[in-house]
């Protein structure tokens, strides 16, 4: 193993511990709506680029998919009744799409993939979701501190202990 690929993974053992401990401790409190702070973690991992950066897209693109899918499903609780179910969920699920989409050049950090994962996710039980909705935002906050909040708490600790170490 090369050493760059051994200081990587020696980087992410204590990223991953931090992330299982927060994952058990979610279970152990019975928070049945970890997801919607726990898909930040991979995400963030699977992003290139700078931290701020990356915290940026990923929050913002989170808060945008939960925002979204809550006007989503008023929409398709309101249009329902006037245009019947097809058109109802049609309309509604196109303009969310489009907004997302066409708005993406000029709000990078709040319309892009994370958006769309996150309304994808949210609205595949549109009814809990929106019964739920601002429960889980107060867990995507407070839960989202925690597991960001950690991490890179660790990443500051790991590189200035990298920094010390190279001073010795």
């Amino acid at each position: 193993m090369h050493a760059n690929k051994k200081k990587e993974v020696l980087t992410l053992l204590p990223i991953y511990a931090w992330v299982m401990i927060i994952t058990i401790g979610g279970h152990l409190l019975n928070i049945h709506n970890s997801w919607v702070f726990g898909i930040m973690v991979p995400i963030f991992f699977i992003m290139g680029g700078e931290i701020n950066t990356k915290i940026k897209t990923v929050v913002g693109g989170a808060l945008t998919g939960l925002i979204t899918s809550y006007v989503l499903c008023i929409g398709v609780g309101l249009l329902s009744g006037i245009v019947g179910p097809i058109f109802g969920w049609i309309i509604p699920v196109s303009l969310a799409v489009a907004a997302l989409m066409l708005l993406r050049p000029f709000f990078p950090y709040v319309c892009n993939n994370v958006a769309f994962l996150y309304m994808v996710v949210a609205t595949r039980d549109a009814e809990a979701f929106f019964a739920e909705f601002w429960s889980l935002m107060i867990y995507f906050v407070v839960g989202g501190v925690i597991y960001l909040g950690g991490i890179l708490l660790i990443i500051k600790g790991l590189q200035k202990l990298a920094k010390k170490m190279a001073a010795a």
